[in-house]
């Protein structure tokens, strides 16, 4: 089991190009790369893409680039169709006003249009190994980070598990002795008030069936009983689980919730409260599992 929060980090250098990545994620159900390659190295995206599902299954995935050319990367270019403009009309206006100022060639490159900016000669094949290599190592700190905060979660999920199999064994005892407890309740507050009904009363009878049919949590102990026991089995897989767990979370808080409406006995109510906290907690625990 892994937690889908971690940070990774990866630096790669080879010819006339440095790559450094860093990777960090946060929960989140689908798997959400968010990468923005650098202009002039547009197709790093691609590589970026394919790459980062064979490491993560889902959460919210931020991954910053950093790219150094190191050689073969002309800074600027020089116009010099502009520049010889500029000589040239320099010399005429010196002609026509008389004027023998040697041409400074440093004022002159400081004109505008006279030095652009150059385009990057991009070493493809370089820079895609440099970045395959970068990458991967990033990933592997990252998933190894998300492994290590992964244990700890599965072990207090498998605790958490435990105590809701062993709520749930006490829910299903108490259950069984509610019909019982209710018509001893019945009875006691009959003498209490004084009055002279026979334990076979008809009236009495309906209401203590009443009671046991509108009461009866049966069908939800069952399901829950299942729905834990697969709890269990989702926990003792290696591959990514947090999409099933969240799925059988919602199933299993569905049931406790329908116990929940149907527990008017104090005992009852009691244990299904506990068993509604723990599993909230679940919940909250599981929506940062991957």
């Amino acid at each position: 089991m892994k937690s889908m929060t971690g940070y990774g980090r990866g630096e790669a250098a080879g010819k006339g190009c440095q790559v450094s990545i860093d990777i960090s994620t946060v929960n989140r159900k689908q798997l959400d790369i968010r990468f923005a390659p650098p202009k002039e190295a547009l197709f790093l995206e691609t590589i970026i893409r394919s790459t980062v599902p064979k490491y993560l299954a889902r959460g919210n995935v931020n991954i910053q680039l950093k790219l150094n050319m190191t050689e073969g990367f002309n800074s600027v270019r020089f116009n010099d169709a502009v520049i010889k403009e500029y000589v040239d009309h320099i010399k005429k206006m010196q002609q026509s006003m008389n004027v023998n100022t040697p041409v400074s060639l440093t004022e002159v490159l400081a004109l505008p249009g006279a030095v652009e900016p150059g385009d990057p000669e991009i070493p493809v094949d370089s820079l895609t190994e440099v970045t395959e290599e970068a990458l991967k190592i990033a990933l592997e700190q990252l998933v190894e980070n998300r492994s290590t905060e992964g244990a700890h979660l599965k072990q207090d999920i498998c605790d958490r598990q435990a105590i809701l199999v062993s709520t749930l064994s006490e829910l299903v005892q108490i259950s069984s002795k509610s019909t019982n407890l209710f018509r001893d309740k019945i009875m006691s507050r009959i003498k209490e008030a004084g009055l002279d009904l026979e334990l076979d009363n008809d009236r009495l009878h309906q209401e203590v069936v009443f009671y046991a049919d509108r009461a009866d949590i049966t069908e939800e102990l069952v399901r829950l009983e299942a729905h834990l026991k697969q709890f269990g089995l989702l926990l003792s897989k290696t591959e990514p689980v947090g999409r099933e767990l969240d799925f059988l979370m919602q199933e299993i808080h569905r049931e406790v919730n329908t116990c929940a409406s149907k527990s008017s006995d104090r005992d009852l109510a009691r244990i299904v409260i506990t068993l509604k906290a723990e599993v909230e907690r679940c919940r909250e625990q599981i929506q940062n599992v991957e």
